[in-house]
């Protein structure tokens, strides 16, 4: 992704796929238009914005005592300052993980502030971790021997980080500190060979601050960055290939999906999990927030797989633009053909603001109608 001051176009040629990339900064904040045109489909991506606090509304479990509580692969324990939690000792946590900057524990929404002594120690799977801005304090031995660990994302209000605290993650390749002043490090905060075979990335202007404070300046490849930060990616699966992208930390990506004629929507997944039903009536979906790898699969049918109603039990009328559907008592939706979500629910009847090819999905059975 273009990162310069100056607006970019730049057009890629990719196996009958046009990409547009045009980008700017203002300030300190991104927008994009990204457009893929592919043989069955246009994808429109418009106007996303960055979000620099997870903020994760979900029922609490709680575990040991009244004062610990858990969420995902994460547990937090309550501190003494009003409002505030630390993470805590969370060994099932692996893969990409993202601390979030707040947390619902009841109803009280709590400040995550610091990550407390061995909370990942031995996370063998851990590969990438974040650190929200709300953190201002790393324990002792908070990542100890994390094998996997590449990627370590510190964020701005970072203050201090315990002895050790990366000791025995030989496999850390990029280091981010986005604090304009470097945190104060106890011993060994990293293994020696880091040093040399990291990148360390920090704010623009702010070397000469990094210099002076060790481990900092042991770091021999040092980059600078306006915004430093991990760019999480974004990949579009299709029958005809993928698209991937690199977005902001936290960025939400709406996209436009609309099908070539005789061509419909047949389902949308976002990391395994369907999403169909989140597509709005203008055939937008937009992603939650962005903080880790992720994948957006996108399938189409043509005419060819829509049945003919005769052939099955369910029977499915259309008169005007009402929509009648006997004989079938679950969710069906209705589509139009260029894949725009029209109906999603179990009404027997529905009147849909439409004029146009419909198609009508239920079950593994599609029904085409036009409608006016």
């Amino acid at each position: 992704m273009p990162s310069n001051s100056q607006n970019k176009l730049n057009f890629v040629n990719l196996s009958r796929q046009n990409i547009l990339f045009r980008s700017s900064w203002a300030g300190m904040s991104l927008r994009c238009v990204l457009s893929f045109y592919m043989s069955n489909y246009q994808i429109m991506k418009t106007n996303f914005t960055n979000y620099l606090t997870l903020i994760l509304a979900a029922a609490t479990a709680y575990s040991g005592s009244a004062q610990d509580f858990s969420l995902r692969e994460l547990n937090f324990e309550l501190t003494e300052d009003e409002g505030q939690c630390q993470v805590v000792a969370s060994p099932e946590a692996a893969g990409d993980m993202a601390i979030p900057a707040e947390v619902m524990y009841g109803n009280t929404m709590l400040r995550v502030t610091a990550v407390a002594d061995d909370a990942f120690s031995g996370c063998a799977d851990l590969t990438s971790i974040v650190i929200p801005e709300s953190v201002s304090a790393i324990g002792r031995k908070a990542f100890y021997s994390c094998i996997s660990l590449r990627d370590v994302m510190l964020g701005s209000s970072l203050e201090t980080i315990g002895m050790q605290a990366f000791d025995g993650c030989p496999a850390i390749i990029n280091v981010v500190c986005a604090a304009s002043c470097p945190p104060k490090c106890g011993t060994y905060i990293f293994d020696d060979a880091v040093y040399q075979s990291a990148t360390l990335t920090i704010p623009t202007d702010s070397r000469q601050a990094y210099r002076a404070e060790n481990p900092w300046s042991r770091f021999g490849d040092v980059d600078e960055d306006d915004k430093p930060g991990i760019r999480p990616t974004l990949t579009v699966l299709l029958p005809a290939g993928s698209v991937t992208t690199q977005e902001r930390y936290g960025s939400q990506i709406t996209l436009q999906l609309r099908p070539d004629e005789g061509w419909n929507l047949h389902s949308l997944t976002l990391d395994g999990a369907p999403v169909t039903d989140q597509i709005n009536a203008l055939g937008h979906y937009t992603t939650p927030p962005l903080y880790q790898a992720t994948t957006l699969q996108v399938i189409f049918t043509d005419d060819a797989a829509i049945n003919d109603p005769s052939v099955s039990d369910v029977n499915v009328k259309a008169h005007g633009n009402e929509i009648t559907v006997t004989g079938y008592s679950g969710t069906w939706t209705a589509y139009s053909a260029d894949g725009i979500l029209l109906y999603n629910g179990s009404a027997s009847s529905v009147s849909i603001d439409y004029s146009g090819v419909v198609i009508i999905k239920i079950g593994d059975k599609h029904f085409k109608f036009r409608i006016q």
